[in-house]
């Protein structure tokens, strides 16, 4: 069973960055929503950055800075409790949730660290350039891997659990995550938005890819009390 899960999770890798042939009139308007943000974004880099940029050394910078290097984490740390939760409970959604976080964390990092190596932006405390770019660095700055992976975390923990008592404190700390880089000056309010538009957009991605495998042997049917996984004998 674990030989296909992991089976799976690289074929789900291989979808994911072959995702962009495949779009569709579906795509259209989340990819409209999500350039017009990142273009407004990097117009507004230069500003974003200039006002935040007095407040890079003082105490709220580095104890925020201090949270999102943990909260970053949170895809795994969830896994985790969910994972030792599942096999105590024998509770096989708490399982999967387990390991749809855990890989949606592995991938969003990869394709942010993609990104990253392909553009090598330099980071706001380089230079006062936002539009610099080193291709082949790994230490580029678009987009923010800590908010890319908060957001898919926070993404998948809601499409799993649809509730607002989940939804809205997944979110809210994923978007302190994100703050916290920009605050910091650590990086661009772009690379911060792309960060959460590529964490979304993965998560997004594997959820309905998963949607299709499972939908042959489980079903998933949601309720006012959230998703609900049942196995077909």
């Amino acid at each position: 069973a674990m030989s296909a899960a992991y089976r799976d999770a690289l074929l789900d890798g291989a979808w994911l960055y072959e995702s962009p042939t495949r779009l569709n009139r579906q795509d259209a308007l989340g990819l409209v929503v999500g350039a017009t943000l990142l273009g407004g974004s990097i117009a507004l880099d230069r500003v974003s950055r200039g006002d935040l940029l007095p407040y890079r050394s003082s105490g709220s910078a580095g104890t925020l800075q201090s949270y999102g290097d943990v909260a970053q984490f949170s895809g795994p740390i969830l896994s985790g409790i969910l994972g030792v939760s599942g096999w105590a409970r024998h509770d096989t959604y708490q399982k999967h949730v387990s390991f749809e976080l855990l890989e949606s964390f592995l991938w969003a990092g990869a394709l942010s660290t993609t990104f990253k190596l392909a553009l090598g932006r330099r980071r706001p405390y380089d230079t006062s350039d936002p539009f610099e770019l080193r291709p082949g660095h790994f230490s580029g700055s678009f987009p923010s891997g800590h908010t890319t992976v908060a957001f898919a975390a926070a993404t998948t923990l809601s499409e799993y659990y649809p509730r607002w008592q989940v939804v809205i404190p997944a979110f809210a700390a994923a978007s302190a995550v994100g703050f916290s880089r920009l605050y910091a000056n650590r990086h661009w309010g772009s690379d911060v938005v792309g960060g959460a538009l590529l964490g979304i957009g993965t998560s997004r991605a594997l959820w309905r890819h998963h949607q299709k495998r499972l939908e042959s042997s489980w079903d998933l049917n949601l309720g006012v009390d959230g998703v609900q996984l049942s196995k077909k004998f």
